[in-house]
């Protein structure tokens, strides 16, 4: 018996039994890696399907930061046009103030020169009557001058 066992492992082909349990790992991996690939699919349908659903929200939240964006900018240029106006007003208020100041200096200089000019005026009538009046001494003196022997 011992010899019909051992004719019998001798008829055993090694490289077939190597095949095949070869073959069936190779199986067992396909199965593994097919069920991997189903549930990644999977995966990727819902982070698909997710997206889908989340894209319009996220469209209306960025339409909505433009809206808010877009009435602050609104905002600054109403507060940045207030200010400017404000400046505005201010220089015309000041322009309006020193061409009152420039009337009241011009009014004063010529009031100033016009009460200049009447005294001058009336000095040089009193210089030309003192004038007058020493030239007729100046006469008198002469005639009585010419007079005495």
């Amino acid at each position: 018996m011992d010899e019909s066992k051992a004719n019998q492992f001798n008829n055993i082909d090694l490289g077939s039994i190597y095949t095949q349990q070869l073959l069936r790992e190779v199986g067992s991996l396909k199965e593994l890696i097919l069920s991997e690939i189903k549930r990644i699919d999977k995966s990727t349908e819902s982070v698909q399907s997710d997206l889908v659903r989340i894209s319009p929200n996220i469209e209306k939240g960025i339409s909505g930061l433009k809206e808010l964006h877009e009435k602050q900018i609104e905002c600054l240029q109403v507060l940045v046009d207030q200010k400017f106006l404000g400046i505005e007003s201010q220089f015309k208020e000041r322009d309006l103030r020193f061409d009152e100041r420039l009337k009241e200096a011009r009014l004063a200089v010529d009031s100033s020169l016009l009460y200049a000019e009447k005294a001058v005026s009336k000095s040089e009538g009193g210089t030309t009557k003192q004038i007058d009046q020493q030239a007729t001494a100046i006469l008198t003196v002469n005639k009585t001058l010419d007079h005495v022997p």
